[in-house]
């Protein structure tokens, strides 16, 4: 089904590709370990925070890529300088906190991101796609990135102030190390 209200199929390109001279061919589904692969599985596994089986089907990490806009430099101020992705129109089946890999230059660094609205200083109305390298000096800004979503942390949450939301930026790092098999002086 494709289209508006899933008013397209099959048939429907068979007969447009008589009158725009291609031919349609039905495929069997693909199938990954004897489970049907389709976009609802992949966003159903992802908003579960399964990205290892969401990498089975996909055939490589969750990733969303982007060029890097720049941000107010609040994160820069609490000690965590991000690299920021609009999604613009683009939906995202995950939000939250997580740790990740970012790619610039062919070269994976690893980090910590957020991807939501985020609550506590209420200054985008769209989700945006922030994500700190440890140990990266250097200027992305206008450069394209891809961000490999890893593991989740958690959801994406109000704080009480700057002061309670440092403390879990600080405890949002140290998981993400962890899980990426960062050492701590590496920040």
């Amino acid at each position: 089904r494709f289209g508006h209200k899933r008013g397209g199929d099959f048939a429907l390109l068979e007969r447009m590709g008589k009158g725009l001279n291609f031919v349609a061919r039905a495929m069997p589904p693909v199938k990954v370990d004897g489970e049907r692969v389709s976009s609802s599985v992949i966003r159903e596994r992802l908003a579960a925070g399964d990205f290892v089986g969401a990498e089975g089907l996909l055939g490589r990490p969750f990733s969303i890529d982007g060029h890097v806009v720049p941000g107010n430099r609040l994160g820069r101020e609490l000690g965590y300088p991000t690299a920021n992705l609009h999604l613009r129109r683009r939906a995202s089946p995950v939000e939250g906190v997580f740790a990740v890999r970012v790619e610039v230059d062919d070269v994976l660094h690893p980090g910590v991101a957020s991807l939501g609205v985020r609550p506590t200083v209420n200054e985008v109305a769209e989700p945006l796609l922030e994500a700190h390298l440890f140990g990266f000096v250097g200027d992305l800004y206008g450069r394209l990135i891809r961000v490999q979503f890893v593991d989740k942390l958690r959801d994406e949450k109000k704080f009480d102030g700057v002061d309670a939301l440092v403390t879990q930026m600080h405890a949002d790092a140290a998981a993400a190390r962890r899980i990426l098999g960062v050492r701590p002086v590496d920040a």
